[in-house]
């Protein structure tokens, strides 16, 4: 949790109010918090995994989760680029395996 962005705190231990502000800043994105249990497996991948299988299992897991969110938001939603930005950089880490 501590290496997640400040949004993906807000989202999954922030108050009701906290979330509400988020979801504003944020509409037509579903599923932010695919979006966060993505980053914690591109986290465990680069930082925590000890051997490729392992690193592989994470990189596959964090490139679904961000799919989650690709396909169910609205095509302009905001935020949509930083998901496919990090979905590409789990995609070129997993091809260096």
């Amino acid at each position: 949790m501590l290496l997640l962005p400040e949004e993906c705190k807000v989202h999954l231990r922030g108050t009701p109010e906290q979330k509400n502000t988020l979801n504003k800043r944020y509409p037509g994105l579903v599923g932010l918090n695919h979006y966060c249990w993505g980053l914690n497996f591109m986290n465990r991948a680069k930082l925590f995994s000890s051997d490729k299988s392992e690193k592989r299992f994470n990189l596959q897991s964090a490139i679904g989760e961000f799919d989650y969110v690709l396909k169910h938001s609205a095509a302009n939603a905001n935020g949509l680029q930083q998901i496919r930005m990090q979905k590409e950089q789990a995609e070129i880490m997993l091809k260096m395996l």
